[in-house]
């Protein structure tokens, strides 16, 4: 093992006594005897020659390998006695110093990182590694920048092409606020290795500090792609941070409703039918498209709920509903599904005794509920596969609407995370319902990792059971798209249904084969009403909310709770619409509520207060209220 030591900035940072040649020779020589070495030295014009018998060096090599395995898997107290065992029998492990100082450095202990790389180059002044960590620490904790670029250009010097140290020249250049030179070094860094995530970053937030908001969004998405960093891994949330902001920038910028003007346009010529888009506040999903032919009439009619956030998303997503659907009736593959009395029954045996341990009413009014369960379970088994379709569909072929998508997406994973943890929901309802309902939402947060690198999943406390099925419905999604013709996503409904154990609740049956009647009758999971929404059932949202409100009343007098009552009553005046926010009352301070709360506290203080006037209210609400009440009266 051969070792050149030259008399450069490095090294005089590294021996600050060190005047000449001969100072370094003995620098090194009581170095390395303090160490336990006995070195062959030359001298050899400018630099000094160490030649050493590097049999130690294998010796200590198992343990090192094991040391960095500890690391990889972030058990750093491990790695580091393990790292701290080399050094020890083999002095001469630069690399040993070089991971130790990185886990000094994770542990802020900087001074301490700063010895260990002393140590590091005093043994390899060639360790790249070593020399660039020492640079990063100068520039980043002592804010040192000239030493550090001392230490990167030694990089250079060795290396001419190593994108770190460019990269990191070029982080010590955007912070002197030289954005122009900065900018130069980051692509130059990314034209050597455009997979290095510090460099994407840099990249997205000059674009973004220019108002480039595209391509800030694009180098946020790329290297959000990119594994996480061992040596940096707070830099992985810096990019998950600046990818929803740039993606916000970008939306905000976007001209929205051309664009989907123009995608309408291009599915009427498709479709060869008029498209129709209207609101429409009754809707209990986001949005939904009412297919010609299912309808009888001429046209498509793509509505969407008043209000909610992210519309031309939810219209884009039932475009492209309606996209599949036309794929498939041109390969005669267009479905529909159907639920008939005897599927309800099944669920009813199935489940009829779970539901009476949940809900204490009588059995007419359970069965109503039941049968609204059963409408949205059906809806949500069947919708999910196709809105995994849909959404690999706007991300591939229409790559100008991401960042408007990642939004929308980001919004509905954090409501479906709610309503998925939410107690009303978890004691309402049988535990295997409630866990299908959890496995395909976290189905849908498969995509989202897959589609744009957020990863929620955890956030839905799955069982492992849960985690695996949604896993193997994921996979057999992604097999399906590998290889897919238009109509095959029905295929894949029937394989969802079946891992999941539902598939004697429905059945499939081809568009043509049906007749007028069944077409113009309600059924309520036919593959017009997609939605993109998590919950089991609108109604969820009513139990949840008129919960909520009981529980407040609790704690409070009669006579606050008729204030109350007074108070939304004389704002029910002017009208309480279920679907806008931003409602005030003075007897709740500090509490905004949306209407759909609003009313359920209207409901809520007025049965409390004055029973016998509830009936005058004109809200529907005597079921939830019930079953309300038992789960309040459960805690």
């Amino acid at each position: 093992m051969e070792i050149i030591y030259h008399l450069d900035s490095i090294n005089r940072h590294l021996f600050p006594d060190v005047k000449t040649i001969d100072d370094l020779k003995k620098k090194l020589l009581e170095m390395f005897s303090f160490k336990g070495l006995s070195p062959d030295v030359f001298v050899e014009d400018n630099f000094v020659k160490i030649i050493f018998d590097d049999k130690i060096l294998f010796k200590v090599q198992n343990d090192y390998h094991k040391a960095v395995k500890y690391a990889e898997k972030e058990d750093f107290e491990q790695a580091l006695k393990l790292f701290n065992f080399v050094v020890d029998k083999c002095p001469l492990h630069s690399e040993a110093y070089r991971n130790i100082a990185q886990i000094k450095m994770l542990k802020r202990d900087i001074d301490g990182a700063i010895d260990s790389l002393i140590d590091a180059l005093h043994v390899d002044p060639q360790n790249v590694s070593a020399l660039i960590l020492m640079g990063n620490i100068f520039a980043r904790e002592k804010n040192d920048i000239d030493t550090a670029n001392n230490y990167y250009e030694k990089v250079l010097e060795l290396d001419p092409k190593n994108n770190i140290a460019i990269n990191n020249i070029a982080g010590n250049l955007l912070n002197a606020g030289k954005l122009d030179e900065g900018e130069r070094f980051l692509k130059e860094a990314y034209d050597i290795d455009p997979t290095y995530p510090n460099t994407i970053y840099g990249l997205a937030m000059i674009a973004r500090r220019r108002k480039d908001y595209e391509n800030a969004f694009m180098y946020a998405m790329d290297a959000a792609k990119l594994p996480k960093s061992v040596e940096n891994p707070e830099l992985r949330t810096e990019i998950l941070k600046l990818l929803l902001i740039a993606a916000n920038e970008y939306a905000e910028n976007f001209d929205t409703e051309t664009y989907i003007k123009n995608v309408v346009k291009r599915m009427e010529e498709k479709s060869g039918q008029q498209i129709r888009i209207e609101p429409d506040s009754s809707l209990s999903t986001l949005a939904k498209l009412e297919y010609s032919k299912a309808h009888n009439v001429p046209y498509n009619l793509i509505k969407y709920k008043n209000g909610s956030s992210n519309v031309m998303h939810h219209v884009l997503h039932e475009l492209m509903h309606l996209d599949l659907i036309v794929e498939a009736e041109r390969q005669n593959r267009n479905v529909y599904v159907i639920s008939k009395d005897y599927h309800f029954s099944s669920f009813k045996n199935r489940f009829l005794v779970d539901f009476k341990k949940k809900i204490s009413i009588d059995q007419a009014r359970l069965f109503s509920v039941m049968r609204n369960v059963f409408d949205g379970l059906n809806l949500q088994v069947y919708n999910a596969p196709l809105d995994l379709f849909v959404e690999s569909k706007i991300y591939n072929e229409y790559p100008e609407f991401r960042a408007i998508q990642l939004i929308s997406l980001f919004e509905l994973e954090q409501k479906n995370i709610e309503a998925t943890n939410n107690q009303v929901i978890q004691n309402s309802f049988p535990d295997a319902i409630v866990s299908i309902n959890k496995i395909l939402n976290i189905t849908a947060s498969f995509l989202l990792k897959d589609l744009y690198s957020l990863d929620f999943r955890k956030y839905f406390y799955p069982s492992k059971k849960e985690f695996d099925t949604a896993k193997e419905l994921f996979a057999q999604f992604k097999t399906c798209i590998k290889d897919y013709s238009p109509g095959d996503e029905y295929d894949l409904v029937i394989r969802f249904a079946e891992i999941l154990g539902v598939n004697d609740f429905f059945e499939i049956a081809e568009l043509a084969h049906l007749g007028n009647a069944h077409l113009q009758s309600k059924l309520p999971n036919e593959k017009t009403d997609s939605a993109i929404s998590g919950t089991l059932d609108e109604g969820l949202s009513l139990i949840v909310n008129l919960t909520e409100a009981i529980r407040f009343f609790k704690n409070k007098t009669l006579d606050e709770t008729k204030q109350v009552a007074f108070d939304i009553a004389t704002l029910g005046q002017s009208g309480i619409h279920p679907d806008k926010t931003g409602y005030k009352i003075s007897s709740i301070k500090d509490r905004v509520f949306s209407g759909k709360e609003l009313l359920a506290f209207y409901y809520v203080s007025w049965a409390i207060a004055f029973p016998q006037m509830i009936d005058k209210l004109g809200l529907h609400y005597s079921d939830a209220y019930q079953q309300a009440k038992n789960l309040v009266e459960k805690d």
